[in-house]
């Protein structure tokens, strides 16, 4: 009976070491996987972040490849114990107990280096997590940065051409942003464009992007909104900053933005579908500004009171002229 039991106990462990083996070998190739979808998401336009992540890959290359010398070194020794247990003929139940006490001792070995690289290689996995959300949000307003809104167009656009859906882009740019920064400073200046972004923010839908364009410019990109229903949030969004007022000093500062929308449609490319926007925006500024105006692919439209206008500069204008 005692032999019988230490038998089952080799059995099982050796069972036991074969699992550990085959789901390392899993959790390596997904860690691997992972790896190699972050590495995708770093900016390569940026040297030191690129340097940075780079080390930490190095790391994770390093770690993993330890997993693999461990599982290695495992699988010799269970190999080891089955061929002496196979050689030795009829088989002592000294030689059993002395195999059991070899692969339970392999085991526990593998089971300890294996959770000290799966922390450290999770600690690495954060680290570089956290380093390309930085690289895509925009440091002053929390928002995402132009090349974060560069890659959701991208993702939108390939997503009409695909399946023909609704997608609108939203730029905004804040009036006369330059004469806050001549009158009360860049520190001013900063904390408006981070209370336009909040109030941007809050007005718009969880499924909603929101990103800093660039300067004062903000972009807006609504997924599943149609031309017609893309106007609701964007003068949602004219009225909610023309309705605050910062306080700076003795004085009030009343921000006011313009507005250009457009929806992309089939064929469309990026440039196309962001330049027609850009024009209807040029068209909100030449028109006195705090306006909202559309660009329905014909020609250029302005909203005031919820009411359709031509408007005043439309598609076939000089634009040149049309300061900020």
């Amino acid at each position: 009976m005692y032999v019988l039991f230490a038998v089952v106990c080799a059995y099982l462990g050796y069972l036991w070491g074969r699992h550990v083996v085959q789901s390392t070998s899993l959790s390596t190739a997904d860690a691997n996987r992972r790896e190699s979808s972050i590495e995708e998401t770093t900016d390569e336009n940026v040297e030191a972040d690129r340097e940075q992540i780079q080390s930490l890959l190095e790391s994770i290359r390093e770690l993993t490849n330890a997993m693999g010398e461990d599982v290695g070194r495992h699988s010799t020794t269970l190999e080891e114990v089955t061929a002496t247990l196979h050689s030795a003929g009829e088989i002592p139940s000294s030689a059993i107990l002395e195999a059991t006490t070899r692969i339970l001792e392999a085991n526990k070995d593998l089971q300890t280096d294996l959770a000290n690289a799966r922390a450290e290689i999770a600690t690495q996995r954060e680290q570089l997590g956290a380093m390309a959300t930085q690289a895509l949000t925009d440091p002053l307003t929390g928002l995402d940065n132009r090349r974060s809104l560069d890659q959701e167009l991208k993702r939108q656009v390939a997503r009409v051409n695909r399946h023909g859906s609704h997608v609108c882009v939203v730029m905004i740019d804040l009036d006369h942003f330059k004469k806050v920064n001549d009158r009360f400073g860049h520190l001013i200046g900063d904390e408006l464009l981070r209370t336009v972004s909040g109030l941007i923010k809050r007005v718009m839908r969880d499924g909603d992007f929101v990103a800093r364009y660039g300067g004062e410019e903000f972009a807006c990109i609504l997924p599943n909104t149609s031309l017609e229903d893309s106007q609701i949030p964007a003068e949602r969004i004219r009225c909610e900053i023309a309705a605050h007022s910062m306080k700076v000093g003795n004085a009030n500062v009343s921000p006011t933005v313009s507005i250009g929308i457009s929806e992309c449609t089939a064929g469309d490319t990026v440039e196309q579908f962001v330049h027609r926007a850009d024009q209807a925006l040029y068209a909100a500024k030449g028109s006195g500004r705090n306006c909202c105006s559309f660009h329905n692919g014909q020609r250029i439209w302005q909203i005031e009171m919820g009411i359709l206008h031509p408007a005043k500069m439309d598609q076939h204008a000089d634009m040149s002229g049309v300061t900020a």
